[in-house]
């Protein structure tokens, strides 16, 4: 009865926290559009030169350590945040080749909430990135010709000596 009068703790009386990475984001599209930029006709995320991002922005905004892991980290993040990864060439395995030679990597955002720039800001992370859908493959069933033909069952030939 005595919890019931109690004022809300410090914890449960906290707004929420925006998410640091969708501001990040926002800053860096907006204020670095040579390196990162919004393509608002086909909500479209370009990395124009990710050499630059990982030298120059990844520093600046994120705790990070040098290496070419930066560009799959930075397009870990976005998956979280329902950005998937358009027109990118297929190395061995079928995996998507990092590119690091200065070549653009574009990623792209199919929710409707995220149309302009301004939007990028206010992105809400999901908890596991959206797994790719697999493609559906129903086998194919003849129709029957009759009901009994539908209804009958096969049994495997019995085996010799067996019971």
């Amino acid at each position: 009865a005595d919890r019931a009068r109690r004022a809300p703790t410090r914890r449960s009386a906290k707004k929420p926290r925006a998410a640091p990475f969708p501001a990040k984001l926002f800053d860096m599209v907006s204020n670095h559009p040579d390196i990162l930029r919004w393509n608002d006709a086909s909500r479209e995320l370009v990395i124009a030169d990710p050499h630059r991002l990982t030298t120059e922005l990844m520093p600046r905004f994120f705790t990070v350590t040098t290496g070419t892991g930066l560009v799959k980290s930075f397009a870990r993040q976005l998956n979280y945040y329902g950005f998937h990864r358009v027109g990118s060439p297929r190395g061995p395995g079928g995996r998507a080749r990092q590119s690091l030679d200065g070549g653009a990597l574009v990623f792209a955002n199919r929710n409707p909430r995220v149309a302009t720039v301004n939007d990028l800001a206010s992105l809400v992370r999901h908890e596991k990135p959206p797994a790719r859908a697999a493609p559906i493959s129903t086998p194919r069933v003849s129709e029957a010709s009759s009901n009994e033909e539908s209804a009958r069952v096969v049994t495997p030939p019995a085996c010799p000596g067996g019971p």
